[in-house]
C-alpha cells in the first residue's frame, strides 16, 4: 500500500467521527531562564555568561472546535503546589516517556468512557514514546 491509499484511508475513517471528537495531539519541549544567543554589548566589553538549560515539556491536546483536555507539563522540580490549570508530572529528564504518556491517556480514556464519549487523537509524537518500556 502506498502513501496516498493510506492516506484515504484515514480521510475516508475520519468521515464517521463528529469535529467535536477529533483531536490533534502534540508536545513541545520549553526552555526557560535561558539568555539570548545574541545580544548587543559595548565594544571590547567581555560578558561570560553560563548557558543554563532548564527545561519542561508541555503536551497540548484540542478539536477544531476549541475543546481541550487539560494541558500536561513535565519537569525536573517535584510539584510543591497542584494547579488546576495544568497536570505536572515529574521526572528525571523533563521528558515525556512511553509510561507516562500511556498514564495520561489511560486517564482521559477512564474519563471519557464514563461519559460514553468516543474520540480520536491525532498525533506524531515520535514512535519511542508510544512503544519503548
Amino acid at each position: 500500500m502506498n502513501y496516498e491509499d493510506r492516506l484515504n484511508e484515514i480521510r475516508q475513517e475520519l468521515w464517521h467521527y463528529d469535529l467535536s471528537n477529533i483531536f490533534n495531539l502534540d508536545e513541545t519541549g520549553l526552555f526557560y531562564n535561558q539568555l539570548p544567543l545574541k545580544s548587543y554589548s559595548i565594544e571590547g566589553e567581555q560578558c561570560f555568561v553560563q548557558i543554563k538549560k532548564q527545561r519542561v515539556t508541555i503536551m497540548l491536546c484540542c478539536n477544531a472546535l476549541g475543546e481541550s483536555f487539560q494541558p500536561v507539563v513535565v519537569g525536573k522540580m517535584s510539584a510543591k503546589k497542584v494547579s488546576s490549570k495544568y497536570a505536572y508530572f515529574q521526572n528525571k529528564t523533563a521528558w515525556m516517556n512511553s509510561k507516562l504518556f500511556q498514564y495520561i491517556l489511560c486517564g482521559w480514556n477512564d474519563r471519557l468512557k464514563a461519559i460514553g464519549r468516543n474520540i480520536l487523537i491525532i498525533t506524531v509524537i515520535s514512535v519511542g514514546i508510544l512503544f519503548n518500556p
